[in-house]
This record gives structure tokens, C-alpha cells and sequence, in this order.
């Protein structure tokens, strides 16, 4: 933090270096863009700014012997991990996208492990296991992100759930067969008579002799 708080000599000097900056470059300084203001401001240090006396020294001097370790090749490998559920599309959701997974998979929690700087994005089941890899697709694009074979694995699994079979009727009269009322007499007489329902009632309505 170049700025703490409560550190008044700290905010001090920050301030100073504000105002050097306004009063020798920023006042004179000919830009029309943001672009140009930044190219000027390069320069003026690189010629006046770095080259201030600082204790019989001079800033260029000072940055040239800083023992600093060089940046690193690549990102810290930070990474991002979510619990996602499944959609009933097989799909899970992630900034604006959705990625494909396997159809067995709906409706379970699954988890997405993402690295900063990386194009990839991994699903994971919940024991660890890697499920699949998708590319990252850019941010709230909309896009249904599947590998191959996943979309047909879909579709097999949405015809497989179809059948010829006649949608159960509704409010259709169907009397207890003998089968269940051999099983009624049974609870009548293990349970004694205290009973809740009088069964005798419910077969005199429907017919059947018990």
C-alpha cells in the first residue's frame, strides 16, 4: 500500500510526489489523450523525475541497486473452486456459460476448479475424480460449451426416458381385488376389531360379497 492509513510522513511524501508531478510536468504537459498523457509522463521521469538528487544519490541509481528477484514467468497459480449443481440440461453454470457434463449427472453437485490466466475449465465429481475439461468460452457469452460425443449422449438419454405406455387414467372406478381384500381380512383380524375403516362398508359399495 503505497498509502497506509494513519502513516502521516508516509502520506506526506505520497502527496509531495503528487504535487512535484502536477506542478513540473502535468501543468505544461501537451496531451490530448490518455494514451499521449502516459508516453509524456514516461518521459519526464525517464529525463527529470529519476534523475533528482536523493541523499548524493538519484532515483535511477537507487532503482539500480534494489536487489529485487525477477518477475515470474508465468501467473501465481491461483485458482478458483465452485460447488455447482447440475442442470436438468446436464449443463453447469459459470459466468454466463454453461458447460456440458455427463446426463447421469443431473441434479448432483459438482465441483468447477478454474486457474487464473488458464483457457481451461475442469469439472470434478465429488470425490475427485476428473469428470471432463472444457475451454473457458469469454465471459456472459450464452454458450452451451460440450465435448464431442456429449450431445449425443444427451439425446440417448432423453429418448431412452420415452415410452408407448398409456398415461395412467384418471379418477377410473377399480374395486379391491380378491387378492387385497384376502390381505384386508388378514389386518382386520391381527389387528382385532378396533379398527379405523369398516372394510365391510367399502366392499358393499363395490359389490363384492366378503
Amino acid at each position: 500500500d503505497v498509502c497506509p492509513s494513519r502513516r502521516a510522513k508516509r502520506k506526506g511524501a505520497v502527496e509531495k510526489h503528487n504535487d512535484y508531478s502536477a506542478q513540473r510536468w502535468w501543468r505544461t504537459a501537451p496531451v490530448r489523450t490518455i494514451a499521449e498523457a502516459q508516453a509524456s509522463y514516461d518521459h519526464f521521469q525517464r529525463t527529470i523525475g529519476d534523475t533528482r538528487t536523493r541523499r548524493e544519490t538519484t532515483v535511477v541509481k537507487l532503482a539500480a541497486d534494489e536487489h529485487l528477484m525477477p518477475l515470474p514467468a508465468a501467473p501465481y497459480p491461483a485458482g478458483i473452486v465452485l460447488d455447482k449443481p447440475v442442470r436438468p440440461n446436464a449443463t453447469v453454470a459459470f459466468r454466463g456459460n454453461q458447460y456440458r457434463v455427463g446426463p447421469g449427472l443431473v441434479g448432483t453437485t459438482v465441483q468447477l476448479h478454474h486457474r487464473l490466466g488458464a483457457t481451461t475449465i475442469a469439472i470434478v465429481s465429488a470425490t475427485g475424480a476428473l469428470l471432463c475439461e472444457h475451454q473457458r468460452q469469454p465471459d456472459g457469452a450464452g454458450v452451451i460449451a460440450e465435448l464431442p460425443g456429449q450431445h449425443a449422449a444427451l439425446e440417448a438419454a432423453v429418448l431412452d426416458a420415452f415410452t408407448t405406455s398409456l398415461p395412467c387414467r384418471r379418477k377410473e372406478n377399480r374395486p379391491p381385488s380378491p387378492e387385497a381384500l384376502a390381505a384386508a381380512r388378514k389386518l382386520l383380524a391381527d389387528t382385532g376389531p378396533d379398527v379405523a375403516v369398516d372394510l365391510d362398508r367399502y366392499a358393499e359399495l363395490a359389490g363384492v360379497q366378503l
